[in-house]
């Protein structure tokens, strides 16, 4: 049911016209199967005084004429739109499902009305008037109940009863508020967020265990190293005040914030929680509240420290295996946080059903019924160890700086922020998700001081002799999570560049032979560009001109006849310009081609 407050204008029209002789209230319904709306030929609608109301995007309005519907000449409403709920533009039409009322006065012919005076200071005006006035009143009271009903437009005592069916409820002045850092070493590669909700604790060593959450999601900027986040405690009074620099425990590693702090210690400040707060708290305790939902078992590991949201595989079949719900967490857990995982799967489970996790834990073995008692012996136990959760990759990453004239501090600090950049990007993934190259090299890409990377990937049980490839990684398994360690990285910072101006000579080849000359070489000159650039990504051991001839096979349009350049170098300090020199080069350097001319052979030369 939807719901609306009309206003006092439509109340009193409706009331004089149905005193004095009109009609109101004549009730479609706004489906597909009730259009167009037909009014009765007896009415004897008079056009000009038509009126029709109703909800639009959840709102009480009255439509207009013309623009929104039109009358046909055998009194049926037609509404302006393409499909029933999509109006054309300009127009405006109804929800899909809601009642639309019309309202008219009648055409001469029939029976006079009784009452007939519509003036100002009237009986019949006064008196409509009067009683629209409280209907109207009714209707934003019943308005205001409707809103209160719903978390997402409840607000004050309402919303505070909506949290009791929950069981949350506001926090006010008795908890008390400060502030944490959430801080990293070296500037942020990338913006790292922190959402609403995050628990920190007090360390083991503080003189009172105190647990607290943030009550703001904020962001720590790339190129930044702290951001300060509000924090409520959740014990109320004393319980609830930790003293200064005592809250260093995420109960959820975060990847990019590498230590938590409160410079100031907590203290009772501040009013009540706002409803936006507790509103957000109110919907989470919602999604995470259920038995059995795949929120509900997420929503319950996440209590456990280390556990993230993309760390778990919820898969439910019911023609594959039916009354079980497999889970696979593919983090790094220690056994007691594994037996805490295992406690909150088996309060989160629903009656009926068993869950198999691969959460490495002794279950405890279930009693055997002895044989004459008609018992079938040991029943299923959870704990089904899941091969293959994580799958290992390793990858080489190439980095080109944008800035040539890096320090050594400064070329190992971007090394550093390029590999956490991409190590982050595929430890964001979730169990199941594919490596999209793409997305790994906009990760890198995004850091501060890089020109360009590329990325040379692949699972690290690979068949021996496989390269590394540039290319989407899926894993072997549904359920097996990508993992990319420090140790199964290399990353190499591109360093001199060895500039290159090429002369080539081209025969023409198949169509291009009797193409435009200007035309078939720029197009050559375009493809031979291409082609390098993408040949010389990674650096070659050597510069001739023959490995670079070696990389431009003939095409369908043309053929490389000849091939010089002239090459430009800093070698030992020192500015170098020669013409098709053999140039050793180290992994770290860059070969850019700064510029191709290209001629063609000359018949008969």
């Amino acid at each position: 049911m939807s719901f609306a407050a009309e206003p006092y204008g439509v109340f009193a029209a409706d009331l004089i016209a149905n005193l004095t002789g009109g009609t109101s209230r004549l009730r479609f319904h706004y489906l597909e199967t009730e259009l167009p709306f037909q009014i009765p030929e007896h009415e004897r609608v008079l056009p000009e005084t038509l009126r029709v109301t109703g909800l639009a995007s959840g709102l009480f309005t009255t439509f207009v004429s013309g623009r929104d519907f039109v009358l046909s000449v055998d009194g049926a409403v037609e509404w302006r739109h393409v499909v029933p709920g999509e109006a054309l533009p300009g127009a405006t039409v109804p929800d899909l499902g809601t009642d639309v009322w019309v309202g008219f006065d009648r055409r001469p012919g029939g029976p006079p009305p009784v009452l007939t005076d519509r003036n100002p200071g009237s009986i019949t005006r006064t008196l409509a008037e009067s009683f629209a006035l409280e209907l109207a009143v009714i209707s934003h009271q019943l308005d205001g109940v409707y809103s209160g009903s719903f978390v997402a437009t409840a607000g004050g005592r309402d919303l505070d009863q909506l949290a009791a069916l929950v069981g949350v409820e506001r926090r006010g002045v008795t908890q008390a508020a400060g502030e944490v850092v959430l801080a990293r070493s070296t500037p942020a590669p990338a913006d790292v967020t922190v959402v609403a909700g995050t628990l920190v604790s007090t360390s083991a060593d503080a003189p009172i265990a105190v647990t607290v959450e943030t009550t703001a999601t904020v962001t720590l900027r790339r190129g930044t190293v702290s951001a300060q986040a509000p924090v409520r405690a959740l014990a109320a009074g004393p319980a609830g005040v930790a003293a200064a620099r005592t809250l260093t425990v995420l109960h959820r590693p975060i990847f990019g914030i590498e230590e938590v702090l409160n410079p100031e210690p907590m203290a009772f400040r501040g009013g009540a929680e706002t409803d936006e707060d507790l509103r957000a708290r109110i919907q989470y305790s919602l999604a995470r509240s259920g038995r059995g939902t795949r929120d509900a078992l997420v929503g319950a590991l996440m209590t456990v420290e280390g556990i993230r949201e993309q760390d778990v595989l919820v898969e439910e079949d019911h023609l594959a295996f039916p009354g079980v719900v497999k889970v696979t967490i593919a983090t790094k857990l220690t056994e007691a946080a594994a037996v805490l995982a295992r406690a909150a799967l088996d309060e989160a489970r629903p009656a009926g059903v068993r869950v198999d996790d691969n959460l490495l834990v002794p279950a405890p073995a279930a009693p055997t019924l002895a044989e004459n008692t008609g018992g079938g012996g040991d029943g299923p136990t959870s704990g089904v160890a899941l091969e293959g959760v994580f799958m290992p990759l390793e990858a080489r990453l190439t980095v080109t700086p944008g800035d040539t004239g890096l320090t050594d501090e400064q070329r190992r600090r971007l090394e550093d922020d390029t590999a956490a950049a991409l190590i982050a990007a595929v430890e964001a993934l979730g169990v199941g998700e594919p490596v999209i190259y793409n997305r790994l090299v906009s990760a890198v890409m995004a850091v501060s001081g890089v020109l360009d990377a590329v990325i040379d990937i692949g699972p690290k049980d690979r068949p021996a002799g496989e390269p590394l490839k540039r290319y989407n990684v899926r894993p072997p398994v549904p359920g097996a999570r990508a993992q990319l360690e420090v140790g199964n990285l290399a990353v190499t910072l591109r360093g001199e560049r060895v500039v290159v101006d090429l002369s080539v000579v081209v025969e023409r080849r198949g169509l291009a032979a009797s193409a435009e000359p200007e035309a078939a070489l720029g197009a050559a000159r375009a493809d031979i560009e291409r082609r390098l650039v993408e040949a010389l990504a990674l650096t070659p051991p050597v510069l001739t001109p023959a490995a670079l001839l070696g990389m431009l096979d003939p095409t369908a349009d043309y053929a490389v006849e000849e091939l010089s350049y002239r090459v430009e170098l800093i070698d030992e300090g020192v500015r170098v310009t020669a013409s098709n020199v053999t140039v050793p080069l180290g992994p770290a350097q860059q070969v850019w081609v700064r510029s191709v001319v290209v001629t063609e052979t000359q018949v008969g030369s």
